[in-house]
């Protein structure tokens, strides 16, 4: 690299706000783009460690194929809370090395949607910050197209937020 600064610009917003519409923008503009929900999920079904501990966390329900830890987690903000001290460290870690890459490739603009930034500490990574958001219609509307669920299922994950 010739000693720019690799600037990183935030993306964060609540599920349904169309996060994955400017981050596409952002792509199309060959703008390097991290998605934490790809890392988070690369993440929960990679890292024997993780998967260990989250087996620890909440037994073996979060490996039997017929329930998710998306369902386990979104109806109980108690279980949520624990889903994300237990993974986060290695999300982080993951995108830690993911922005490690892009500034080693030369990447000039690099841009991190995820959208538990500030909860997660990475907003402290990044130069700027630009936050989506939409209506409570509107994100129920495009969760339930994009994810095939049914109104009451996308306002339990409107409400996890």
């Amino acid at each position: 690299m010739d000693g720019t600064k690799t600037m990183i610009i935030g993306l964060t917003g609540q599920t349904g706000a169309g996060k994955s519409t400017l981050s596409g923008m952002f792509a199309e503009r060959s703008v390097a783009v991290i998605n934490a929900d790809a890392v988070a999920r690369d993440t929960m079904e990679h890292s024997k460690s993780c998967l260990m501990d989250l087996v620890l966390a909440f037994s073996t329900e979060v490996i039997h194929p017929d329930a998710t830890l998306a369902e386990i987690c979104f109806s109980d903000r108690k279980k949520l809370r624990r889903l994300n001290e237990v993974t986060y460290p290695y999300i982080i870690e993951a995108i830690a090395h993911k922005i490690e890459q892009a500034r080693a490739g030369g990447e000039r603009m690099l841009l991190l949607d995820a959208p538990t930034l500030y909860e997660s500490g990475l907003d402290k990574r990044c130069d700027c910050v630009v936050a989506v958001i939409a209506d409570e219609q509107t994100r129920a509307r495009r969760i339930i197209a994009r994810d095939h669920m049914t109104q009451e299922a996308a306002m339990r994950r409107i409400n996890a937020q």
